[in-house]
């Protein structure tokens, strides 16, 4: 199945360009992070489960072609129904001032409400500490909470002493209370191990 951003209102979509760092799949939605080099840089998208459409057309194009609809090759593509993104532009990966570049999300089920954890991303070679978000689920199935704008706000940031996070895990042992972070490094390079 081939993730795809619509296009034109809908009637088109192609590709989505990126090696999606992060995924978190709650209730009926699929949310994906994109990473800073690619051309969806730094967006989360939503995706619908129960929105899953068939190709029509066997070719290498993505989207409207002569007789229908082609994926690549896929069978079947998701299109995105929603995303987010950080207000103010692009992020960047060269300090931790900046605005950050999603590397890793994951799902806090003993938060309340459930809430998505998501960590920035810096070399394992270099100095940068990640940052770790907190952004709260709406009642609407899949959504993250807004507020009277429409704009997400994170409902706690922390910064952490780790360089070079890959993924985070965020569990409180009472419903509601202090998280504890369990956070890796891939750390990759031959003969290196991943560190938790």
């Amino acid at each position: 199945m081939l993730p795809v951003i619509p296009l034109n209102g809908g009637t088109d979509y192609r590709a989505l360009k990126s090696h999606m760092g992060g995924m978190v799949w709650y209730q009926d939605k699929l949310i994906v992070t994109s990473w800073e080099k690619d051309s969806d840089n730094n967006v989360m998208y939503i995706f619908d489960m129960k929105r899953i459409l068939q190709a029509t057309v066997n070719s290498s194009a993505v989207g409207k072609v002569s007789g229908g609809w082609s994926a690549d090759g896929y069978q079947y593509v998701m299109p995105a129904v929603g995303s987010y993104s950080l207000a103010g532009g692009a992020c960047s990966s060269t300090n931790d001032d900046s605005r950050p570049c999603f590397g890793s999300i994951s799902l806090d089920r003993s938060s309340v409400p459930d809430s998505l954890v998501a960590t920035e991303w810096f070399s394992s070679g270099g100095t940068e500490p990640a940052r770790i978000w907190r952004y709260d689920f709406s009642s609407e199935p899949g959504y993250l909470a807004t507020d009277s704008s429409s704009h997400v706000n994170a409902s706690a940031a922390y910064e952490t002493n780790a360089v070079g996070l890959q993924g985070v895990l965020s569990h409180s042992a009472t419903s509601g209370g202090t998280p504890n972070f369990y956070v890796d490094d891939a750390r990759g390079g031959v003969g290196q191990h991943g560190i938790l």
